[in-house]
């Protein structure tokens, strides 16, 4: 929808939009976040049912979630904010901003390990808190390059409009696709709370299979998305047909190899990556084997990320079905237009 309106109203219509959605946005994650920490515990025990025997170990839980919960509202903004810099081409802030994480993480912990003698919770406590600023400065990072690009949108209170109503509608059908995945996710945590070190298991294995999910897909799809927004505000259709083959082609030529390296190497990468300390071979084994059933559908994961983008633009145009997948393939590896990411 910032990409129609770019195309069509201009530079003042786009940042118009931009603000509504926003305010919505802002008014919900903050209504959202007071009620979860409020009734955090009572939350935990619907999520991890297997920890309630263990009072300590829950406790810790609790108190674990609630200093990063806030991290998810960073990051909606964060999603929020770097779509608009997709769409105007900037593509560096949002894609360097996750790095900031890791980086503000070994600061913090660095120190830590090298000047105090820390307690297994101590140190679970102080991943959180080095977690919770590392969000924060990812959504310093946006905001920045968002503000240098003149496109800081206005807060103002939330108004139920066509533009704001036509929005929810399209974020639906995402909503729903999201939440097939998070529902999944939930429900895997719910069995692996009762067995020990199982949800750490699949937090390792999914690690590494998110490495080429967010090389690939995530990479190729948030390129694709402003792409085909733009040809088809413009008309352009065949053109968008061409980005979204060629982006089809490109993920699959790099996804498939890299599925199968997962699954015939899953054991030794994990025990390069992990085996050590605590992690004794028996956790690489378990790690290994969620590794092999993560990597078997990754092909499937990335086709979605490739895909939604062919969907969401042709949603607003005035319900059309999504774009074609055209039975041949373009000579060009890139979308046309963009360059390599």
């Amino acid at each position: 929808m910032f990409s129609g309106a770019l195309e069509q109203q201009g530079e003042d219509g786009a940042k118009l939009l931009a603000a509504r959605v926003m305010s919505w946005l802002v008014a919900m994650l903050i209504v959202v976040t007071i009620v979860v920490e409020i009734f955090m515990p009572q939350i935990m025990v619907a999520f991890v049912p297997g920890f309630v025997d263990d009072q300590q170990k829950f406790d810790l839980t609790v108190l674990l979630t609630r200093i990063m919960f806030p991290y998810l509202a960073c990051m909606s903004l964060m999603a929020a904010y770097g779509a608009i810099l997709n769409t105007l081409g900037r593509f560096f802030a949002a894609a360097f901003a996750p790095v900031l994480l890791n980086l503000v993480n070994i600061a913090v912990m660095i120190p830590l390990a090298t000047f105090w003698i820390m307690s297994p919770a101590d140190a679970t406590i102080w991943v959180a808190i080095a977690t919770m600023a590392g969000g924060v400065a990812q959504l310093w990072l946006v905001w920045s390059a968002i503000d240098r690009a003149g496109f800081r949108p206005r807060f103002q209170l939330p108004r139920f409009d066509p533009e704001v109503r036509r929005f929810w509608v399209l974020a639906i059908p995402a909503i729903l696709a999201g939440g097939i995945t998070q529902i999944n996710i939930f429900v895997g945590t719910i069995i692996a709370s009762g067995a020990d070190n199982a949800i750490s298991v699949l937090s390792y294995a999914d690690r590494l299979y998110q490495l080429p999910l967010g090389i690939i897909g995530i990479a190729i799809g948030t390129v694709l998305l402003p792409e085909l927004s733009r040809h088809l505000k413009g008309g352009r259709e065949a053109e968008a047909r061409a980005s979204q083959d060629q982006s089809l082609f490109v993920s699959m030529l790099l996804t498939m190899p890299a599925a199968v390296a997962l699954i015939a190497l899953a054991e030794p990468i994990v025990r390069v990556l992990f085996e050590r300390g605590q992690f004794d071979a028996i956790a690489t084994v378990q790690t290994a084997q969620a590794l092999v059933a993560f990597s078997t559908g990754l092909p499937a994961y990335v086709l979605i990320r490739v895909l939604q983008p062919g969907f969401l633009p042709a949603r607003t145009r005035s319900r059309r079905r999504s774009l074609p997948v055209s039975a041949s393939w373009s000579t060009s590896p890139f979308p046309s237009g963009s360059s390599p990411p």
